[in-house]
């Protein structure tokens, strides 16, 4: 094991030491430069701070510019995400508030028979061409199963409408709509 006591290895995620005060830490680093020594993957090092690097060069459109300069996609996730989730609970699913692409569709006001009925959901929606995931216990908690729906940038409006129109099918064909 190398000494980098005056090092302190930096990068933007999980953090292997908490607070980095004086003591020295432990930490794993995937490769980067430390106090004149190239640290190898996997390499433990001791320093004041470590944190596990995953930061990798930006992403390049064809051009060569970053990918960042442009705010399209980000702002079509959030387009598609606002719209799906304003729509689902428009039409009576229990959603948990967010405004994150990944959207739980709650069936706990069914428990006991809340993860039947999420698997029975899930695997109609996949009938009608929506491959949704139906989480239940042990995952989550007894009486809070859920369908997980992830949204992309890459779903256009027609995608949206054929999902919330599934989800309106089979919500009234199993119960869970009036």
């Amino acid at each position: 094991m190398r000494s980098t006591n005056h090092a302190c290895v930096i990068g933007l995620v999980l953090a292997l030491a908490a607070g980095c005060g004086d003591n020295v830490r432990l930490g794993l680093v995937l490769e980067t430069r430390v106090a004149k020594h190239t640290v190898a993957a996997g390499e433990r090092v001791g320093a004041r701070c470590a944190l596990l690097d995953t930061l990798g060069e930006p992403a390049l459109d064809d051009a060569g510019k970053p990918l960042t300069a442009s705010t399209e996609l980000r702002d079509r996730l959030e387009a598609n995400t606002k719209s799906f989730r304003e729509r689902m609970s428009a039409a009576g699913f229990e959603i948990k508030p967010g405004v994150h692409p990944i959207v739980p569709i709650m069936f706990s006001r069914f428990a006991p028979d809340d993860a039947p009925l999420a698997q029975r959901f899930a695997r109609a929606l996949l009938d009608e061409g929506i491959y949704v995931k139906g989480f239940f216990f042990p995952v989550v908690p007894k009486g809070l199963s859920r369908i997980r729906v992830q949204l992309s940038a890459a779903h256009r409006p027609e995608h949206i409408d054929r999902a919330v129109a599934a989800f309106t099918k089979i919500g009234k064909q199993l119960g869970v709509l009036a």
